[in-house]
């Protein structure tokens, strides 16, 4: 049987009006100078769901047609599943939440998946979050939380659950949490210890909620306003820059974020609202990476972006590489591609032609962190595109000695040590003990404690390198 998880009821803290968030403020908004982009056409058919993978095949609904689309290729997917509602990778497959039950998709097709046996009455929504493992499931039984191989249910008998949307990461008091809407209520969630305290929010009908990378809670309500919540503040913000709001899109992937409203379509970025002057008429589907989205239009779908981007398949920032990687660059016109540049640090690296790939070897250079940049240029009167991340590269896994103990004493032996308040972690052998509890505090943010920062991607990966590797000394 699944373990059940109580939310705080009234009187215990969690839905007490005293957790409540203050209400909305109110300040003028900074509208930017608009912005031009650019259109890339994926299929001649409308869709009604999409999300492109990490693989960048293009997953698609229309009506009760399911396909795979790679470049002119689409194969049909047959199966019985409703509307699609949402699609998450884990490991090598892909999980789909649908109208009705949970499916995977492998190289077979798409299959019936376990969880239609613990969970019926369809999904709602997904979320699927790489840094802690968890799924966050939104279906008929209302919320779960997939972890470990295991279900736990959420339930509250104050907030709704059915039909919800979950959203994960925007903080409260300075650690991440699960945000729901349901039944026009917003709430976040937070667990402690075996039950979960539920902050209600005071924003009235709300029906859709993102959340950015920086961690910004996005908010819209059902006459259209929209609100977000920036990470470190303790209030909502009520944008007056966009009117009559009908969609928001937003992805802990990317720091941009698209909102269409009644006089067309705007892009924020970087604390300013940019009207988009060329989008193309249509429905906004579901972010499609760094500074784009897709669009269902009366010509097909399509893939809109602000600018001309890079991105890398099998490379991101903040890896940790210390054995052969083989990267992929995917640029958004490859058709009108003329050149492609790779550079880590002052090392130029060679690329294959089409499919454009790289060969990452961490024997090759000092171990250590790195810029990697890759520049795309196109042909004729496009603009250069550049994508620059960092990555840790080393020739041997990460060592007790040589990177672990050096973290833990930067970042930990100010409290974990002999003298400290908390437990005692000054050895390899305590870290390998207690290193699954250490790994999901630093994965979730709840260590170490200020006024020491947060763990960067490449620490925590480090860390689960060291693991992979089987902790070596």
């Amino acid at each position: 049987m699944p373990a059940v998880l109580s939310a705080c009821g009234p009187g215990e803290g969690g839905t007490d009006p005293k957790k409540m968030m203050p209400k909305p403020t109110f300040l003028p908004d900074v509208v930017g100078k608009e912005v031009e982009g650019f259109e890339q056409s994926l299929s001649t058919e409308a869709a009604d769901f999409a999300t492109i993978l990490t693989d960048g095949r293009v997953l698609v609904q229309t009506g009760a047609n399911i396909s795979l689309v790679e470049g002119s290729t689409v194969t049909p997917l047959l199966a019985d599943t409703g509307a699609l509602k949402g699609a998450v990778e884990i490991g090598s497959g892909v999980l789909l939440g649908a109208e009705k039950g949970f499916f995977s998709l492998d190289s077979s097709g798409i299959v019936l998946s376990p969880l239609s046996d613990q969970l019926s009455g369809g999904a709602s929504s997904l979320q699927y979050v790489p840094n802690t493992g968890d799924l966050w499931i939104a279906s008929g039984n209302g919320l779960a939380r997939w972890r470990n191989q295991q279900i736990f249910q959420i339930s509250s008998s104050d907030l709704p659950t059915q039909g919800a949307q979950v959203a994960y990461g925007a903080p409260i008091n300075g650690n991440p949490a699960v945000w729901v809407v349901s039944g026009g209520k917003l709430y976040g969630l937070q667990q402690d210890q075996d039950t979960w305290k539920a902050y209600p929010q005071l924003i009235e009908e709300a029906v859709e909620l993102a959340v950015d990378a920086t961690g910004r809670l996005w908010v819209r309500t059902q006459k259209g306003a929209l609100h977000s919540l920036k990470a470190g503040d303790s209030a909502f913000k009520e944008h007056d820059a966009v009117t009559q709001v009908s969609r928001v899109i937003a992805s802990q992937a990317s720091e941009d974020v698209w909102i269409e409203d009644q006089t067309g379509l705007f892009l924020y970025e970087k604390e300013e609202f940019h009207p988009v002057k060329n989008a193309p008429s249509g429905t906004l589907i579901a972010k499609a990476g760094a500074g784009g989205i897709l669009m269902s239009t009366p010509t097909g779908l399509v893939r809109f972006f602000d600018r001309l981007r890079v991105e890398l398949r099998g490379l991101k920032a903040g890896d940790y590489v210390d054995a052969l990687r083989r990267v992929q660059i995917a640029p958004l016109l490859p058709e009108q591609v003329q050149s492609v540049e790779v550079r880590l640090s002052d090392t130029t690296i060679s690329v294959s032609s089409r499919p454009w790939m790289f060969s990452l070897d961490p024997t090759k250079y000092p171990d250590g962190q790195h810029r990697l940049t890759v520049k795309v240029q196109y042909r004729g009167n496009l603009p250069q595109a550049e994508l620059t991340i960092e990555v840790s590269v080393f020739g041997q896994p990460p060592s007790w000695a040589g990177q672990v103990e050096p973290l833990y004493r930067d970042s930990c032996a100010l409290c974990h040590n002999a003298q400290g308040s908390a437990r005692i972690l000054e050895t390899r052998t305590a870290w390998v003990s207690e290193f699954e509890l250490i790994l999901d505090n630093v994965r979730n943010g709840r260590m170490p404690l200020p006024p020491k920062t947060p763990l960067s991607p490449a620490q925590i990966t480090m860390l689960e390198a060291w693991k992979s590797a089987g902790f070596p000394e």
